[in-house]
């Protein structure tokens, strides 16, 4: 049985599903993580696994050439590790997506100023090192502005600020933070981007195919915490396609038609804005929706092309479906959540997941990892589904106890 080798993983996302298929696609996945520890499904799920230094390649390198068999692919589904991962890809010849154009998707400011460069429709930004630099340049653009690390993913750092005095405070933050959760070096600096107006989606492709838009539902500012999504999203044509038109015009500017790569969006009054062009799949279950609505295994569909073998983006179905997160309110330990069980017999609610257990302590951060669960709705009508996601969130209750 031939290796696929995963480098690190997401946490509450694909990861586990990666192995899964890996698995049931005749490989045999093996992991390189800097602590095992970090993925309970590493045990339970009897996975092989090395321990090294993950934030040094140069590690990464000499464990890969460690194994007692080349890997018949590299993947990593965790969005610190992908350049690594492609970088691996290319080092054992196999294949991959182009390492440098990841390195530079993954700095903002360079990948906007690619976008730019190529009349692609983004917001106004500029990155800024120093607190006059970064004030000097929100109000050029006018208050209030996002402040955001020029490095991350799960809406990390990312916040609306209003005025000066709320600009220092969050830069002040991001500042000091040299390295990221992982241990892996910040890129130094901000980006300070224009706020815009708009109903915010995200575009689902693999190479040069469009599998279909996202709608994505975002909590209330200052915070952008991802709190459901929609897929497909409703969409009328002409809208569709101008969505479609700005995104492959944006994978082929930043070399990225290889592989799945998530895009988001921003639909404005002057049409639809590239917010961020990220390679790798999207976060917050979205391949699984997409697998529930369309029969298209997208992380089936990944680790295939990443050991060389064919890819099908044949659609079995069409139906819609709803994904919404739980979310605490308050900081605390978790007690108890109540209304799974009933939402568990609803015929349209396929899945409920919670992702700790009582005794957790609670802090939120406004990002994904304020998410303590989800529940999933299918249907085969869209405004049908969306309000049974809805109201059965309603119907979920999470109790905290406050700290002291």
């Amino acid at each position: 049985m031939s290796i696929f080798l995963f480098i690190e993983s997401n946490t509450t996302g694909t990861g586990r599903l990666f192995a899964k298929t890996a698995r049931e696609l005749g490989l045999s996945p093996v992991m390189l993580v800097q602590d095992p520890d970090r993925y309970c499904f590493i045990k339970d799920d009897k996975l092989d696994y090395v321990v090294v230094d993950t934030s040094n390649i140069n590690a990464i390198f000499d464990a890969c050439g460690s194994l007692k068999e080349a890997p018949a692919g590299v993947w990593s589904s965790s969005e610190y590790y992908i350049s690594a991962a492609a970088s691996c890809a290319k080092l054992l010849n196999l294949p991959g997506p182009n390492p440098g154009a990841i390195k530079i998707c993954q700095n903002k400011y360079r990948q906007r100023t690619i976008l730019r460069a190529f009349q692609i429709a983004v917001p106004n930004f500029e990155t800024a090192n120093f607190y006059n630099q970064a004030i000097e340049v929100a109000e050029q653009m006018g208050f209030p502005v996002i402040v955001k690390p020029i490095q991350g993913s799960g809406s990390s750092g990312v916040r609306l600020c209003y005025n000066v005095v709320e600009l220092k405070e969050h830069m002040s933050g991001l500042l000091l933070h040299q390295t990221n959760e992982r241990g892996i070096p910040m890129q130094p600096g901000v980006l300070i981007e224009e706020f815009m107006e708009g109903d915010e989606f995200s575009i689902e492709t693999f190479g040069t195919t469009i599998v279909g838009i996202t709608k994505k539902y975002v909590s209330r500012p200052p915070n952008f915490v991802e709190v459901g999504h929609d897929f497909p999203a409703v969409l009328g044509e002409e809208t569709s396609a101008e969505i479609y038109q700005s995104v492959l015009a944006a994978l082929k500017a930043l070399d990225l038609e290889w592989g799945p790569v998530h895009t988001e969006i921003k639909l404005t009054n002057q049409g639809p804005m590239v917010v961020e062009v990220n390679p790798r799949l999207g976060g917050g279950f979205i391949p699984e929706l997409v697998r529930l609505a369309t029969g298209i295994d997208l992380i089936s569909q990944t680790v295939r092309l990443a050991s060389n073998r064919k890819t099908s983006l044949f659609r079995h179905c069409e139906r819609y479906v709803s994904i919404r997160f739980i979310i605490p309110q308050i900081n605390g330990t978790l007690e108890s959540v109540s209304g799974v069980d009933e939402a568990k017999m609803k015929d349209e609610i396929v899945d409920v997941q919670l992702y700790f257990s009582p005794g957790t302590k609670i802090q939120k951060r406004g990002d994904f990892r304020d998410r303590v669960g989800h529940i999933i709705a299918q249907g085969s009508v869209s405004s049908l589904v969306r309000t049974i996601a809805d109201s059965t969130l309603d119907e979920i209750h999470v109790k905290v106890m406050p700290l002291n």
